[in-house]
């Protein structure tokens, strides 16, 4: 068995456990299923889209037979998987980048996330995706993210990101979150970028602090129903 399909085999099964959270089964059908979520919420074939943490291309796959004359930039912490996605789609208008940033559980080298400034000029995308991302980022790096997606959104620009959202309505959660600070909580100690969630005041906040305006779709793992297992929030930015 050749290097690239050990390494393909490899990031598959850490990008299977990853849909797990963000709704389980089949990678390309996951995929699939959210880029018509995508087109739900106002994507268009000739709209310029980016993907942060693209993994090994589960949106960059279907995103390739509906863009037509858009383009596509994804970008991930592991070259691995970069290069994975760049001999899996080759079209001249999708472009696959590697971040070379720490991440505990996918990149042990690296710049720090909240030093990251996104290789892109302001107002440069019309569609921004980010799935099963925050879920594994703690306070100050998402907070710095997010500033700079809307750094990069243009004007009436879509957002689509995942989280675990936090709130006292929450009836029965399927996974069990501790305190880390007064708004964040996380899964497992050892491992805090396991799985993080967040308060749903500061997640609201964090958006109109950006001038976003969030809208949140809750998810299955902690209602009888949803949108997709993760909680979902769609924004837009404020001319």
């Amino acid at each position: 068995m050749n290097a690239v399909l050990l390494r393909f085999l490899r990031l598959v099964s850490h990008e299977r456990w990853g849909t797990a959270f963000v709704g389980g089964g089949d990678l390309e059908a996951v995929g699939r299923e959210f880029v018509g979520l995508f087109q739900q919420f106002g994507l268009r074939p000739d709209d310029d889209v980016l993907d942060v943490g693209c993994g090994v291309g589960r949106m960059a796959v279907p995103l390739s037979s509906f863009m037509t004359s858009g383009s596509y930039v994804g970008i991930d912490v592991s070259a691995d998987a970069i290069e994975l996605c760049r001999k899996r789609v080759k079209r001249e208008n999708f472009k696959f980048v590697h971040a070379n940033l720490y991440n505990s559980l996918y990149n042990k080298s690296g710049q720090q996330a909240v030093d990251y400034r996104f290789p892109f000029p302001d107002r440069s995308f019309d569609f921004i995706v980010l799935c099963s991302v925050f879920t594994h980022m703690l306070r100050d790096e998402v907070e710095h993210y997010l500033a700079e997606i809307a750094r990069v959104m243009r004007d009436d620009a879509t957002c689509f990101i995942t989280w675990f959202v936090i709130d006292s309505s929450l009836p029965s959660p399927s996974i069990t979150f501790h305190p880390l600070d007064n708004v964040s909580f996380i899964r497992k100690r050892r491992v805090p970028a396991a799985a993080v969630a967040y308060k749903a005041d500061f997640v609201m906040e964090l958006y109109a602090r950006n001038g976003l305006r969030p809208s949140l779709h809750a998810g299955t793992w902690a209602r009888s129903s949803g949108l997709t297992f993760q909680d979902v929030v769609v924004a837009h930015k404020e001319r």
